[in-house]
């Protein structure tokens, strides 16, 4: 077997061990740990390799910025956080979190990230969306799905509940199950 195809397989069989092991959603430490053991596999590969030692020097970085991250630190590099621009609330973090939960359920039932992204951003309240969107932008689907991606490592609960609620509990079509679960996320709000 070649060193690159010894890389494919273990890369491989950790996207299987991740896939079975995230089968109603990946949490945040899942998710950490298996980038982390992804890049050491890459790392390890370049080490292995003749004459290609040190060449992995920005990938050794990432992961061990990702080690800080797991471990609680801030890594300032791997921030992308405005300067003068104050982090969103808890509330709006949990609201968005929420959201996400909405579009999960609506990917699970088969619409496609960008169509469950933007139903959800269709069926915000535009009382809500103030709370919701930075007022100088214009609101996209792309955000809609970036709080999904973020949600499942800040505020799994919210996120898993709602998805939740809406297998489980919900009645209806998903698209009404979808449309009244923002509706009552949107009341909660005042």
């Amino acid at each position: 077997m070649t060193p690159i195809d010894a890389l494919a397989k273990r890369l491989d069989e950790m996207r299987e061990q991740y896939q079975d092991g995230t089968k109603r959603g990946a949490v945040a430490w899942q998710r950490r740990l298996v980038a982390h053991q992804s890049l050491l596999a890459v790392i390890e590969f370049i080490d292995a390799m003749p004459g290609w030692r040190g060449r992995d020097f920005a990938l050794s970085d990432l992961l061990e910025g990702l080690t800080d991250i797991d471990a609680g630190r801030q890594v300032d590099w791997l921030s992308n956080v405005a300067p003068n621009r104050p982090p969103v609330s808890a509330r709006v973090s949990i609201l968005r979190a929420r959201l996400a939960g909405v579009m999960e359920y609506l990917m699970q039932q088969g619409k496609s990230r960008k169509d469950a992204a933007q139903y959800v951003l269709d069926h915000v309240p535009d009382g809500l969306r103030e709370d919701l969107f930075e007022k100088r932008t214009k609101p996209v689907w792309r955000t809609v799905a970036g709080w999904r991606d973020t949600a499942r490592g800040e505020h799994d609960e919210g996120y898993e509940t709602t998805v939740t609620i809406l297998n489980d509990l919900a009645v209806g079509e998903a698209d009404d199950r979808a449309k009244k679960m923002i509706g009552m996320l949107a009341k909660q709000r005042s």
